[in-house]
């Protein structure tokens, strides 16, 4: 084939698990548990995610247009299991390679480190279950507070949207993982301060940088970041400063 194309990450993560039932699930590397997780939000009833993940590009254009087929929001394969990947693994590509090392009937978690990352712990232990529900009730934490009422315009279920809400977890989870801070309660309380932000506004963007900006709103608003942690380019103005301060008027 001299016109090769890069396979749409989405499509790889869905063939690379196809065969996860047929597997002990203490030989999932880190992508496959991703991938069971990331099938059980799109299918499980109690998922606020439940039929809003699609095979797709991570390009809006093409969400969008899936979004009009659908009739619905919805965010790629790629972006929900790269969200829950960081949450247990800095290092997946490493990890699957080390378990990798082994032929499938021998292959064991057993033969990978602690990392650092706030569930690592849990998913060495093949505790998925554990890190599902976290995750499940983050995310209905966030369909209350921030999906329900927000505008067609909003980015807050984009893709961007998504990817900084994976981050603002990520964030929070040395202090989610313990049995009594993984309820939807724990949640609220912790993030219903970032409830008011107009993620429509035009200070977001569908890219990297608007990726950044949901995230630090948030976090401005729930009290992990001041806005002078915000760092800026030694060439802008303080504009952005100026954008944050309006959209969360209670930052530090």
């Amino acid at each position: 084939n001299f016109n090769q194309k890069k396979v749409d990450r989405s499509l790889a993560y869905s063939l690379f698990g196809f065969n996860i039932d047929q597997e002990s699930p203490d030989s999932w590397s880190p992508d496959k548990a991703a991938v069971f997780m990331a099938r059980k939000l799109n299918t499980e009833d109690d998922s606020p995610l439940r039929g809003r993940i699609v095979i797709a590009a991570q390009n809006d254009e093409v969400l969008l247009r899936q979004e009009t087929e659908h009739h619905q929001w919805v965010v790629s394969m790629a972006t929900v299991v790269d969200g829950l990947l960081k949450l247990y693994s800095k290092y997946a590509k490493k990890d699957r390679d080390v378990m990798h090392k082994e032929p499938i009937e021998r292959r064991s978690r057993e033969v990978l480190r602690d990392d650092g990352s706030p569930f690592r712990h849990l998913y060495l232990s093949g505790k998925e279950a554990v890190i599902y529900t976290i995750v499940r009730n983050f995310f209905q934490t966030v369909s209350s507070l921030f999906w329900n009422d927000a505008s067609e315009r909003s980015y807050i279920y984009r893709t961007i949207g998504i990817q900084a809400l994976f981050d603002v977890l990520l964030h929070i989870a040395k202090d989610a993982d313990s049995s009594k801070r993984i309820g939807v309660t724990y949640f609220s309380e912790r993030i219903r301060a970032a409830a008011s932000i107009d993620f429509a506004d035009s200070f977001f963007q569908a890219s990297g940088t608007g990726k950044i900006r949901v995230k630090n709103c948030i976090e401005l608003a729930i009290g992990l970041k001041r806005v002078i942690d915000i760092k800026k380019k030694p060439d802008e103005d303080n504009s952005d400063e100026k954008h944050y301060r309006r959209l969360v008027p209670n930052a530090q």
